[in-house]
């Protein structure tokens, strides 16, 4: 999966600007010179904030950094910028790393920074989008879990209709474990019924049919 993003990186960012200028939506472009500068200072300022064990190059344009996200914790941020690409003049591509949370979760997490890293064109998005990230998952998570708890009490729901379809209530696992304990109880009765009724057959005189 790190290494799609990386070639989607390389792929969505490639050229460059010449010159700094404003395009038509006012981001300013920056030369190649000032846009090496401003990652290089952009790494300087990630060490200073989240400490330089945090952040890693782990390849060139793939940098990794470890977040506190509270409720997810041990988080890590991948951000892509291929070494061709006009970052921060365009937006970096984002990864996060975080087995404990669902992948539906991730994708929406993801979805929602990639919209947040297009606002911050033109910017040094990385410590943006962390900003971001920390302070707007505690609501995503708590809107997944109250739609997970609708969907298990949706579940419950269907079960029960199940149970009384038709307005014949089907029985609970309880109530045929205990029709099954009651009719295993009436057959050993009858069995031992049965069997004492036959040892008193037994005991009774035998007449032998030719004497008389």
């Amino acid at each position: 999966l790190l290494q799609v993003f990386k070639e989607n990186a390389i792929k969505s960012q490639q050229g460059g600007s010449k010159g700094a200028h404003s395009n038509n939506k006012g981001i300013v472009r920056h030369t190649e010179e000032e846009r090496l500068l401003l990652r290089q200072e952009e790494m300087m300022v990630l060490e200073s904030i989240f400490g330089p064990e945090n952040v890693s190059v782990l390849d060139e344009g793939h940098v990794r950094i470890k977040v506190d996200l509270n409720r997810a914790a041990g988080s890590y941020l991948h951000f892509f910028t291929a070494s061709s690409s006009n970052y921060p003049d365009d937006s970096p591509l984002i990864l996060l790393q975080q087995p404990s949370l669902s992948s539906s979760i991730r994708y929406e997490l993801m979805e929602q920074l990639a919209k947040q890293a297009l606002t911050l064109r033109g910017e040094l998005a990385m410590f943006g989008c962390i900003s971001w990230l920390q302070d707007a998952i505690q609501d995503i998570l708590s809107k997944y879990e109250q739609k997970e708890q609708q969907e298990a009490e949706k579940q419950r729901a269907l079960r029960f209709a199940a149970l009384t379809r038709g307005g014949n209530r089907v029985k609970t696992q309880e109530e045929e474990d205990e029709v099954y304990y009651q009719n295993l109880e009436k057959d050993l009765a009858e069995k031992r019924k049965a069997k004492d009724s036959k040892a008193t057959d037994n005991k009774k005189p035998t007449h032998d049919a030719t004497s008389s």
